[in-house]
């Protein structure tokens, strides 16, 4: 037989009796469990990856981001001062009542531009196309007078060029003496 400290080990691991083995139904529900919780892990995995592919396909676009936000941020704070500026020209007009004029200059889009200066009159208009078209005529001549300087040093060259070889080739000792000089 079974010694007693043999029967507190048997007796403290609770085996099941001989010709018993473990229930059937609860090994079969646990297989189950296990394969659905598979089919969910792999459905969850596989969705963790559609969104991690999409992130690696749009890529980081670190400076765009960042101009863009920069870009977003500047046209906030140009809204808020244009509705700024709009509050207070309101403001303004109610103050000073219907018709009368306002003290703050209204909204001009761009800021300054060329044109809105002093109105010029028909002299000036006059003067500006007299200066202009004078501009354009002295330009026309110091062109044709470089011109003109440059065709003259040309033609002074060849001559040089052509007397010194008409020299030589009337007398060749005179040349021969000049050389050896």
């Amino acid at each position: 037989g079974l010694s007693n400290h043999t029967r507190k080990i048997h007796l403290f691991f609770k085996m099941p009796p001989k010709g018993k083995g473990t229930n059937s139904h609860v090994v079969k529900a646990n297989e189950r469990k296990a394969a659905n919780k598979a089919v969910k892990d792999r459905a969850a995995a596989a969705d963790m990856e559609k969104v991690a592919s999409a992130e690696w396909a749009k890529g980081s676009n670190l400076r765009g981001t960042a101009k863009a936000e920069n870009a977003a941020a500047k046209a906030d704070a140009a809204a808020r001062k244009k509705r700024e500026k709009a509050a207070l020209l309101a403001a303004e007009e109610a103050e000073l009542g219907p018709g009368a004029k306002t003290k703050t200059p209204k909204l001009q889009k761009g800021g300054p531009k060329k044109g809105r200066g002093k109105k010029k009159d028909d002299l000036a208009l006059l003067e500006e196309s007299l200066i202009g078209a004078a501009d354009k005529t002295m330009r026309e001549k110091k062109r044709k007078e470089k011109l003109r300087k440059e065709k003259e040093e040309r033609e002074r060259k060849k001559r040089e060029a052509a007397a010194a070889s008409a020299a030589s080739a009337e007398d060749p000792l005179f040349a021969a003496t000049e050389a050896m000089i």
